[in-house]
C-alpha cells in the first residue's frame, strides 16, 4: 500500500469494555498507524499504550471553528483537529469508543485508494422524512432544506481531500454564525453527508464493505460479547456495543416494545434481568410477552426462578391495596404485583399510613404450595423492615406465615405454606409505606 492513513479511537474514558473495543481493533489494523483520541476538554486519561492524542474545544477555538454543542454536535471536529496535527497521512479513519471492528481496515484503504473514493459512512435508517428531521432546524440557514443529506458516521473514512473540504466549510460556517449572529448551528451528521454533494466529493456506503451491517445503528446497543460471536467469519461493523449496565439503561430506556433483534440479544446474553426487563417493556402486547416468558423457560430453565414451570395461581386474579399515592402507576396498580417475571422496579407504591397492605383475592380456596416475594431491589430492605405475610379464608381473619424484621432486602424469597386458602395479605406492621416488586403464588 502506498498511501498511508491512520485510525483514530475516539474516546471521553477508558474501562474494560471501551480496552477490548480497542484491542479488537488494532488486530484489524495491519499497516496503518492506530491513536486513541481523548477531549482533554475536562478529563484526562491514562497514555497506556504511548499512542495517545489529545484534543480540546480551545483548540478548536484557536483555529476560527465555532464551537456550539462541544464535540458531540461536532462530530466532524476530531476529524478536522486530528488532520490539523498529522498532516502527512491520505486517509483519516475515526470511530468512536463504542464501534466493534470485524473487518479488514488496510483493504478498505486501498479500495479506497484505487476507486478514488473520499467519504465511506453509512446511511442513516431513520425513516423521518428530512424536513422533519429533528437536526434539520440546526442547518438552516446554512442550508437549504432540499440540499440537506444525512449519514451515520460512528466509522468514518475520509480521504486528506474530504477533510480540508470539511475544514473549509466549517471555517464559511464559522464566519457566516458570527458576521449574521445567527443562533442554530449545523449537526455534524448532516455536515458530512451535505458537504458531499456539494463538493463534488466520491462517497461509498459502509455496507458495500461489509457482510452485513445488521448491528450497526444508532441506538439498539450490543453486548461486546455478542458482538464477537455474530461477527465471526464476517466483515462488519457493530454499533453501539456496551457493558451489561449501559445496556440495560440504553436499551430499555428507547425500547417500548420487544423486538427479534433485542430478544436475540438478550437471549444470547442468558440473563434473567434482560429477560424480565423486556418482558415489562410498556408496548408489549400478551403475545410479545408470550414469546418472552417462552424464551426464558428454552434458554433458562428454573435456576434463578424455581417456580417458573410450577402451576402459578396468582396471575390474573383480583388484588387491592390500602392507598395509593403520587408515585403509584395508576389507581389501580395492585394487580401489577401479580406477575410471572419480576420488574426488578417496584410495583405498587402506598402512602406513609399505619400498617400499609396489599391483598389479592384467589377468588376461592386453593392449596397453595409457595409464596415467592422480590422487594424493590434498588432501594435495600429498609422499607420491608417490619413485613408480615398472611393468609386468610376469611379477609377479617389473617394469621402470619412470615415476618421480617431487619433491614436486608429480600428477593425471590420463598415462604412454604401448607393449606388451603383464598386471600393472601403482604402488609407493614406499624407506620410506613408498601413499596415491592412482585409477588408469585404457586399451587401443588
Amino acid at each position: 500500500m502506498s498511501m498511508k492513513y491512520a485510525v483514530f479511537f475516539k474516546v471521553h474514558m477508558w474501562n474494560e469494555t471501551i480496552e477490548k473495543v480497542y484491542n479488537k481493533l488494532i488486530t484489524c489494523v495491519k499497516t496503518g498507524d492506530v491513536f486513541i483520541l481523548h477531549n482533554n476538554t475536562d478529563s484526562s486519561i491514562e497514555d497506556k499504550y504511548g499512542n495517545l492524542v489529545t484534543i480540546n474545544m480551545q483548540e478548536a477555538l484557536d483555529v476560527g471553528l465555532n464551537i456550539s454543542g462541544g464535540f458531540w454536535h461536532n462530530g466532524d471536529y476530531p476529524s478536522i483537529l486530528s488532520f490539523l496535527k498529522m498532516p502527512h497521512y491520505d486517509y483519516y479513519v475515526h470511530l468512536e469508543y463504542d464501534v466493534f471492528v470485524n473487518n479488514n481496515i488496510d483493504d478498505i484503504i486501498t479500495i479506497m485508494e484505487n476507486e478514488n473514493i473520499d467519504v465511506i459512512g453509512a446511511e442513516d435508517k431513520n425513516p423521518v422524512h428530512i424536513k422533519d428531521w429533528v437536526h434539520t432546524s440546526f442547518c438552516i440557514p446554512y442550508y437549504a432544506v432540499d440540499e440537506i443529506r444525512r449519514g451515520l458516521y460512528c466509522i468514518v473514512f475520509l480521504s486528506k481531500r474530504a477533510v480540508v473540504s470539511l475544514l473549509a466549510r466549517r471555517l464559511r460556517q464559522s464566519a457566516m454564525q458570527k458576521e449574521y449572529n445567527l443562533q442554530t448551528w449545523p449537526f455534524s451528521e448532516a455536515v458530512i453527508a451535505t458537504e458531499v454533494f456539494h463538493s463534488n466529493l466520491k462517497a461509498r456506503d459502509l455496507k458495500y464493505f461489509c457482510d452485513n451491517l445488521d448491528y450497526y445503528d444508532w441506538k439498539d446497543v450490543s453486548l461486546v460479547d455478542f458482538a464477537e460471536e455474530k461477527s465471526l467469519g464476517k466483515k462488519t461493523f457493530f454499533h453501539p456495543v456496551a457493558d451489561l449496565k449501559k445496556f440495560i439503561h440504553l436499551n430499555f430506556q428507547t425500547s417500548r416494545k420487544i423486538d427479534n433483534i433485542l430478544l436475540e440479544k438478550i437471549i444470547h446474553a442468558k440473563n434473567t434481568k434482560l429477560f424480565c426487563l423486556s418482558y415489562h417493556l410498556p408496548e408489549n402486547n400478551e403475545d410479545n410477552k408470550k414469546q418472552i416468558l417462552e424464551s426464558y423457560k428454552q434458554v433458562m430453565g428454573n435456576k434463578d426462578l424455581e417456580y417458573i414451570f410450577d402451576n402459578i395461581i396468582s396471575v390474573g386474579c383480583v388484588a387491592t391495596q390500602s392507598s395509593i399515592s403520587r408515585y403509584s402507576a395508576s389507581d389501580n396498580e395492585a394487580d401489577r404485583v401479580l406477575n410471572i417475571l419480576p420488574r426488578y422496579g417496584y410495583s405498587i407504591h402506598t402512602e406513609k399510613q399505619e400498617n400499609p397492605w396489599w391483598m389479592v383475592d384467589l377468588g376461592e380456596e386453593k392449596d397453595i404450595k409457595n409464596i415467592y416475594f422480590f422487594d424493590r431491589p434498588d432501594f435495600g430492605g429498609e422499607r420491608t423492615q417490619n413485613l408480615r405475610i398472611s393468609v386468610a379464608n376469611n379477609p377479617e381473619e389473617f394469621h402470619p406465615i412470615f415476618q421480617k424484621n431487619n433491614t436486608d432486602l429480600i428477593w425471590n424469597y420463598k415462604i412454604e405454606v401448607s393449606g388451603k386458602y383464598r386471600f393472601v395479605k403482604i402488609h407493614l406492621e406499624g407506620e410506613g409505606l408498601l413499596n415491592f416488586d412482585t409477588c408469585v403464588i404457586t399451587g401443588p
